[in-house]
């Protein structure tokens, strides 16, 4: 019998994750079920930074189901530099910037959210291994919104690094997984079209899969059990646009000037973000993250069932312990009204390792 896509890619991550990970059984409910469990009372009843408990999204569901619809970075190396993009550290921004005198807190919400308002958007992946596409388009138009100082502020498109490019992704149209680094690549090189939410047609190619979660008990419809398919590109903007700009021309207005990947360095991430605006970052997927509900998170498991892309948007200090401020893309229902609070300082889960972004003037 032929093994399950699924199955193949946590195998193939286990095999490139940098260190070995714990045994896990990714197509059991009854052993993923156990194990939330487990997370959630020793979690919730030990002196811990973070609270745990069943998310709507993945509940009764096996951790295959996370990996194939929670996840999307290929190969589960959040470190990767596949594009081989240049190397930022903090000597490069004191070098072009000065030395900038870094906050205790910071928000970028607080610090552009009136002339880019944008910034509050949670986007939700859906029944889809893009996180990939949805961080990086996340932050890629939080960036030429902030460049514009809000003066052009278009939503820019998953679909676009999901389905056109085609160094980004792995299969299933898109869906399966992909390659930060090749979509910051891919938007210095191409650009990167506008694109509404599901069910916008406003701009170029609107996100073909609704919000979702697992069971209907939260405020969103149920995901659907097997990944979608991601839609083919016809380098042209849907049918069903609205908008009169081309493709072509959307791509071209929407180019960055430089992509880069940043030092795991915390000053140079937050000097960086203080600058352009919020940065993509990878990192591992582990069982007790999926629980998550609040708190500052961090963990020393190596039980890796896979990588995932987020979008850091800032960083604080509560009770002591240093965290970034992180948003998720699995939709606002999930931990801190969708975004996640992770320890800065300590590359948990090498969510320090794998920052990548970009800029939209030439450095």
């Amino acid at each position: 019998m032929q093994m399950p896509f699924a199955a193949m890619l946590f195998l193939l991550m286990l095999a490139t994750a940098a260190s070995t990970p714990l045994p896990i059984n990714v197509d059991s409910v009854d052993y993923a079920s156990a194990s939330r469990a487990r997370i959630i009372q020793e979690t919730n009843t030990q002196a811990s930074t973070w609270q745990a408990a069943v998310s709507n999204r993945f509940k009764g569901t096996t951790y295959s189901f996370l990996l194939s619809q929670g996840a999307g970075v290929l190969g589960g190396n959040p470190a990767e530099n596949e594009a081989g993009l240049p190397m930022k550290t903090v000597d490069d921004i004191i070098a072009y910037r000065g030395v900038t005198p870094i906050p205790s807190n910071f928000s970028s919400l607080d610090r552009w959210g009136k002339v880019c308002p944008i910034l509050a958007e949670i986007r939700d992946q859906s029944a889809c291994g893009s996180c990939y596409a949805v961080s990086g388009a996340s932050a890629a138009t939080d960036r030429f919104c902030i460049a514009h100082n809000g003066t052009i502020s278009p939503r820019l498109s998953e679909v676009d690094l999901m389905s056109c490019c085609k160094t980004c992704a792995g299969s299933n149209g898109g869906c399966d997984g992909g390659t930060p680094s090749k979509c910051w690549d891919y938007m210095t090189s191409q650009g990167i079209t506008s694109g509404g939410a599901y069910g916008d047609y406003s701009q170029c190619l609107a996100y073909p899969f609704p919000e979702c979660e697992h069971h209907t008990t939260g405020s969103k419809p149920t995901c659907s059990p097997t990944p979608y398919f991601a839609p083919t590109c016809f380098w042209a903007c849907d049918p069903n646009s609205t908008s009169k700009i081309s493709y072509d021309a959307s791509q071209a207005a929407h180019k960055f000037g430089t992509s880069y990947k940043i030092d795991k360095n915390v000053a140079a991430i937050q000097t960086d973000i203080m600058h352009h605006g919020p940065v993509q970052a990878s990192m591992f997927l582990v069982p007790e993250f999926e629980v998550y509900k609040s708190g500052i998170f961090t963990t020393q498991s190596k039980a890796y069932i896979g990588a995932h892309a987020v979008k850091i948007v800032g960083w604080g200090t509560d009770a002591g312990v240093e965290y970034w401020n992180v948003q998720n893309s699995w939709n606002s229902d999930w931990g801190e009204k969708g975004y996640f609070r992770i320890e800065r300082g300590k590359d948990v889960l090498a969510i320090e390792s794998g920052v990548v972004a970009g800029t939209v003037a030439t450095w």
